[in-house]
């Protein structure tokens, strides 16, 4: 009896031994199934980016699955932010302000998402786990949350004032206005930094750098000033092809002239064109300014004809007349010929080298003109 009592007890045993070998390998199993980076999923309440996790055998079909995840989120948010607008616009009962913000929506859902960023990533057995981010707040802003915390990991105290060095269209520009105004806030008193501003352009996008940190931008204008560079009193202006003064507005595909208003003769002097893009064409030099009203071009079968950007309603172009003894000719700006549209081309993107020539060339006169091109409804 007590050898049979003896065998039942070690039966007994074995399978609860046997019971928790497969309970505990079957936890161990769920554990490899669902093991997760501790950051992975975790909601964010920044109401300026847009989150997207993913996870796959393979990194791309992580990144997938988190791109995809981000693209449906932000249509989320574009329909959001269109209910939210609708009822400003209902309870105003205006009009003209319901189809304002109808277009602004239009706009901002065709537009694609830029620059995505991965911002971490993990690897748990054979498996991926990504987290991408895209930042919608402004472009200045992304700049200077990225220097605010540079300095922080450095150590080094917020600045409460900023000098900026670099070329005058930068340093004078929106964009640095903006930046300094945001950084000032959080600085702290009597704490002064240098900072130097450059632009430049890589993989077919512009780039700004400040203190080693770098943003892509998309809107060239805001980030160069050419209004500083004016002096002299010449003035430029824009007509009809029956040189009537059009004023700062015209309409996608409408003929137009250049007008120069010059108190006395000029020589060695030059029409150039920047597009909201970057790219700049030269659309005459060596020209003669005679005393009083000058038109281009003279004959009214070869005007100017405006054009707004491929997937823009609206571009923003400078207009430049400048006059004076320049050390080199304008030989690297494309010059735009009959029948062009654009300029094309790697080439043509040199707002950079424009500004940098203006720095260097002795200029005796210098006007712009900011002109508004809107395409159709």
């Amino acid at each position: 009896m007590a050898s049979l009592r003896a065998n039942t007890l070690a039966l007994a045993l074995g399978l609860c031994l046997l019971f928790f070998a497969v309970s505990c390998s079957r936890f161990a199993g769920n554990e490899r199934i669902h093991a997760i980076p501790d950051w992975y999923g975790r909601p964010d309440v920044t109401s300026h980016k847009i989150i997207g996790y993913g996870s796959g055998e393979s990194l791309s079909a992580a990144d997938r699955q988190a791109l995809a995840e981000i693209s449906r989120q932000f249509e989320i948010w574009v329909e959001s932010k269109t209910i939210s607008k609708e009822s400003k616009k209902t309870l105003s009962g205006d009009s003209s302000v319901e189809r304002f913000y109808k277009q602004r929506i239009i706009t901002r859902t065709s537009k694609k998402l830029k620059n995505p960023e991965r911002v971490k990533k993990s690897s748990i057995q054979d498996k991926f786990f990504v987290r991408w981010e895209v930042d919608l707040s402004p472009e200045w802003q992304q700049l200077a949350d990225k220097l605010i915390r540079e300095w922080r990991k450095r150590g080094e105290a917020i600045p409460s004032e900023l000098a900026w060095t670099g070329d005058k269209a930068y340093t004078s520009s929106r964009f640095c206005r903006k930046v300094d105004n945001y950084i000032e806030r959080k600085g702290r008193i009597g704490v002064q930094k240098k900072i130097h501003f450059e632009l430049f352009r890589k993989y077919d996008q512009w780039f700004v750098r400040v203190d080693n940190i770098s943003q892509s931008i998309q809107d060239i204008y805001f980030a160069v000033n050419m209004k500083v560079y004016e002096k002299g009193e010449i003035s430029l202006r824009i007509t009809d092809p029956e040189h009537e003064l059009l004023g700062h507005r015209i309409s996608d595909g409408q003929r137009f002239c250049i007008q120069v208003n010059s108190p006395k003769e000029m020589n060695n002097c030059a029409l150039v064109n920047i597009y909201p893009d970057g790219r700049v064409s030269l659309l005459k030099e060596n020209v003669t300014l005679q005393t009083g009203k000058n038109i281009f071009p003279a004959d009214k079968k070869a005007v100017f004809e405006s054009n707004t950007l491929q997937g823009k309603n609206i571009s923003l172009d400078v207009y430049i007349a400048v006059c004076g003894s320049f050390n080199n000719n304008l030989a690297d700006f494309r010059a735009l010929e009959i029948n062009d549209r654009l300029p094309t081309g790697k080439s043509a993107y040199k707002v950079d080298r424009f500004i940098s020539w203006l720095e260097r060339s002795r200029v005796r006169a210098f006007d712009s003109s900011v002109v508004v091109t809107r395409g159709s409804e």
